[in-house]
């Protein structure tokens, strides 16, 4: 929901929430002194498909004691892997979220790149005939690359439409002056090009201005995507009081965001601000050791990096297979 696709490494953090609903307990044994193992603790019975395909393909990789190492998971869980994805992608969640004619955004995007085609390389052939070819073409690519950072990191859509009209424009001017694109002849020649290059100008920033506010997302999409940041936003700036406070009415509140934490990538913030917190052991963490927060979250984002790792792994013999192939 929040990011539009899955990663191994959510897919890994979804062990912490098996753990949290008492399925697996996670274990610092002598097994590895870089990460930790898994133990499978009781059968699965919760009604949600993407727990129990994963809870399924680690107990079906469990030793006869139920102990289960990461190493186990290397060559083995990928097709679990793939058969968990296409479920998350395929799934009535995501088709709910998302529009079915999001293509547009392409094709606004290629009619951006059209348009400045004919704003540049037309009349470069023009006046500057095969010379005119490879520096036109440079401009089209250098502005349409710069449009694409624009869409996927300013999130506001009326700063995006100006910056893509700035970029068009200033664009524009620029690559008159190092192109060195004869207008000044053009237009002598042929009247008509007095009206073309300002209507295919017009007819550039106008899909800008589309391609700025269109979303693959539908409302729902976007409302869930927007409570996410809200959400994650919060978690982020909360500060140690209210951390203390929310801990005495629900003490493993900590290790119940942990999964969150990692999917929304601010695991890192969120141990730290536990760091010099008191926080007891959660009864799914299994050690020898004295516990402390900033050695179990080392630990554990070893652990999950591992296991991302591992569950992602093909065996040489299938890979090399699957590149024949393609």
């Amino acid at each position: 929901m929040f990011k539009g696709k899955t990663s191994a490494h959510d897919i890994a953090a979804l062990i912490i929430q098996l753990a949290n609903k008492g399925y697996i307990a996670i274990v610092n044994d002598d097994t590895s002194k870089r990460h930790y193992s898994f133990k499978i603790l009781k059968p699965y019975t919760g009604k949600n498909i993407i727990e129990k395909k994963l809870y399924d393909g680690l107990a079906h990789y469990a030793d006869k004691e139920n102990h289960l190492r990461i190493s186990d998971l290397k060559n083995n869980f990928f097709d679990i892997l793939d058969d968990i994805n296409y479920e998350l992608e395929n799934g009535q969640l995501k088709s709910n979220m998302y529009l079915e004619n999001y293509n547009s955004q392409i094709f606004n995007y290629i009619s951006i790149v059209l348009s400045l085609i004919s704003i540049y390389l037309i009349p470069s052939i023009f006046g500057l005939k095969i010379y005119g070819i490879i520096p036109a073409l440079i401009a089209v690519a250098i502005i349409s690359i710069i449009l694409l950072p624009v869409k996927f990191f300013i999130k506001n859509k009326w700063i995006q439409a100006i910056l893509n009209i700035l970029i068009i424009g200033i664009g524009y001017l620029i690559t008159i002056n190092v192109v060195n694109i004869p207008y000044g002849m053009i237009y002598r020649a042929n009247p008509l090009y007095h009206f073309i290059i300002p209507i295919a100008l017009l007819a550039t920033i106008l899909p800008g201005i589309i391609f700025a506010y269109s979303s693959k997302r539908n409302i729902f999409g976007t409302t869930m995507l927007n409570q996410l940041n809200i959400f994650k936003e919060n978690l982020i700036k909360a500060d140690k009081i209210d951390l203390i406070c929310v801990l005495k009415e629900d003490p493993n509140y900590f290790y119940k965001i942990l999964p969150y934490a990692y999917t929304l990538d601010f695991n890192e913030i969120w141990f730290d601000k536990f760091n010099n917190i008191d926080i007891k052991q959660p009864s799914w963490f299994i050690t020898n050791s004295v516990f402390d927060v900033e050695t179990f979250g080392n630990g554990l984002n070893r652990t999950m990096n591992y296991t991302a790792e591992a569950i992602t792994s093909v065996p040489k013999s299938l890979s090399s297979k699957k590149i024949f192939s393609n």
